[in-house]
């Protein structure tokens, strides 16, 4: 028995495509009980290389992750922000899914040419993002310990400041710290920078309203560093919005210049306090 390729390709298989119960029953039964959600959808996160190969021997199985219908979406859970949660709306059902990191599994692909996708469809952007998210989970860096500590007086308080009209149109936060990875005793504090990256959309519009007396941007940039001056240990000395088009290989290959994860700010502690989450 052989994978059926074209008539794969011709259903329109392909990775970060989905299904649900009714587009596809008999992949629905084999997904374990606990996953299983009539109301749900499944994303394919396999690679094509992997979802389409034509020998079941060398790969066996399909890799998905369930997405539970919410009402809106969060905007710290937007464009990957959070490692373990990610909030994005159909454009062509309206439909709003939260998929949980908690609930990716594999069944077997042996029915996949023989099943339907279902009607949730991503854009391409949406597809980087989802991509962008599963990747991060693997090459992101966790913080100091002390510099977590000092931090978390402020979670509650970001976790506000990002969830408004500014804030979710951040597409993710980068941090560029002098010690990102020693424990400094009190005496000494972090050196920090904040960037916020932009779509290119949302970066003109910005730049439009740098000219009017109050600027949305100019505003939340403020109440950022309102923030941090009542933390100690740390030193804000920058906060800016970059477009990501203008993000370079240099910033991104620079082991000080670590893209910051929303959901948890202490990554280094096991700690019922530390760990709770921004959802």
């Amino acid at each position: 028995m052989s994978f059926n390729k074209i008539k794969a390709l011709e259903i329109g298989w392909d990775q970060c495509t989905a299904f649900n119960v009714d587009s596809a029953p008999e992949l629905y039964q084999a997904i374990k009980a606990e996953h299983q959600d009539t109301n749900g959808v499944y994303l394919v996160l396999s690679h094509p290389c992997s979802l389409l190969h034509p020998s079941y021997n060398v790969e066996e199985n399909l890799e998905y992750i369930l997405g539970h219908v919410v009402n809106e979406c969060l905007a710290n859970n937007m464009y990957g922000k959070n490692p373990r949660l990610f909030d994005i709306t159909c454009s062509s059902t309206n439909v709003t899914y939260r998929f949980n990191q908690n609930y990716r599994g594999f069944i077997s692909r042996k029915k996949l040419d023989e099943s339907n996708v279902c009607s949730f469809v991503l854009s391409e952007t949406n597809r980087t993002d989802i991509k962008r998210w599963m990747s991060n989970r693997y090459i992101a860096s966790a913080l100091p310990d002390k510099f977590d500590l000092r931090i978390g007086s402020l979670r509650n308080k970001l976790k506000t400041l990002y969830s408004k009209e500014v804030g979710k149109l951040c597409r993710s936060v980068y941090l560029l710290i002098d010690e990102p990875t020693k424990d400094l005793d009190d005496a000494n504090s972090y050196n920090i920078s904040i960037f916020y990256t932009l779509s290119n959309t949302s970066y003109d519009l910005m730049c439009n309203e740098e000219d009017s007396d109050v600027s949305r941007f100019e505003v939340f940039l403020n109440k950022v560093s309102e923030l941090f001056k009542k933390v100690n240990g740390i030193e804000l000395n920058k906060t800016a919005f970059i477009s990501e088009s203008n993000l370079t290989l240099e910033q991104l290959n620079n082991s000080k210049f670590i893209k910051w994860n929303l959901d948890y700010i202490s990554l280094g502690k096991v700690d019922s306090e530390l760990a709770e989450p921004i959802q």
